[in-house]
């Protein structure tokens, strides 16, 4: 007998909840497309989701029928995460070396990660009119580069110093038991911290070295955790795609990492030069990686085709997408 979710044949809390899925599905199609009506979520199989089932069976080459069919609900369904899919956040691009830890980029450095760091600063600097931060992005980290850096941290108040780090991270500190006793241990491993951060050294913990010692503790926890991506692929407009002939600083991303990929397995069809111009030979490499993840292969960089690479990076690197 044919599945089908209708008026007359949901009852019951499970077909309601069947009913308020089907709402729901079309209702977020419709944040998409005019054509489709805003449904209320209300679990009530009425006039109006009747017609909106209609108009999604037309507008998708079904049988306009008004009942939720298997077929019907397999489309509705996929059309639904697709809709979801699209109006997420694409992957972020994890640029910035999980190892080893405590890695700096300094004076001197000429690397894709530099370009990105001149990439960002230059683009804040034009956003905020702050002559200070801009520096040229062409890989180098020279000394107008450092500058602009030394205006960043200016602004965040983040000063140029050496934290020191507690027992994870520095073997002075004691690994003290956290077991809720302020005994004897706790008292030395406080004098200990105290000494170290150049405080009076009293084995309490009054407001100052509360306050030192919980900044030092968010900044051990922050220099452990991974490094923020770098949300570089375009949210907006919806649909957007990276085309033959396009050059912009989003090509050398894509380029660097099909680049990357490449090198690490050995695979020459995934290689293209990293010039930010996105050419026959970048698409075709970005044809080699559509074909490893089963894409469609058009040789063009869509949000799918994107994500792809930057998982095929993340598990290349051991980088995990945050």
């Amino acid at each position: 007998m044919e599945e089908n979710f209708s008026s007359r044949q949901l009852s019951g809390d499970i077909e309601r909840q069947a009913i308020m899925d089907i709402q729901r599905y079309l209702r977020q199609l419709s944040l998409e497309d005019p054509a489709f009506a805003r449904v209320a979520v209300d679990g009530i199989y009425g006039a109006e989701t009747v017609r909106a089932v209609e108009e999604f069976q037309r507008l998708s080459g079904l049988e306009v029928t008004g009942r939720v069919d298997r077929i019907t609900w397999d489309r509705l369904f996929e059309e639904y995460t697709m809709s979801l899919y699209r109006n997420s956040f694409p992957a972020p691009f994890p640029v910035f070396p999980m190892n080893p830890v405590g890695y700096t980029v300094s004076v001197g450095e000429r690397s894709f990660l530099v370009s990105v760091i001149q990439y960002l600063l230059s683009e804040i600097a034009a956003l905020y009119g702050d002559s200070t931060l801009s520096t040229d992005v062409n890989g180098e980290y020279s000394d107008s580069t450092a500058e602009a850096v030394k205006a960043l941290q200016r602004i965040f108040g983040l000063e140029v110093r050496y934290l020191r780090q507690l027992s994870l991270e520095d073997p002075a500190f004691a690994r003290v038991a956290v077991d809720g006793i302020y005994g004897a241990e706790t008292v030395r491993a406080v004098e200990e911290f105290q000494r170290l951060s150049g405080l009076e050294v009293t084995g309490r913990v009054d407001r100052i070295t509360w306050d030192r010692l919980f900044e030092e503790y968010t900044m051990s926890l922050y220099r452990n955790s991974f490094p923020a991506p770098f949300p570089v692929f375009p949210m907006n407009p919806v649909g957007y795609t990276v085309s033959v002939g396009e050059r912009s600083f989003l090509v050398s991303v894509i380029q660097y990492l099909l680049s990357e990929i490449a090198a690490l397995y050995g695979d020459s069809t995934l290689s293209t030069d990293v010039n930010g111009e996105y050419s026959d030979s970048t698409a075709e490499a970005v044809k080699a990686l559509q074909r490893i993840f089963g894409l469609e292969v058009t040789g063009e960089v869509d949000r799918v085709t994107w994500d792809a690479l930057i998982d095929a990076y993340g598990v290349a690197f051991g980088q995990v997408k945050q």
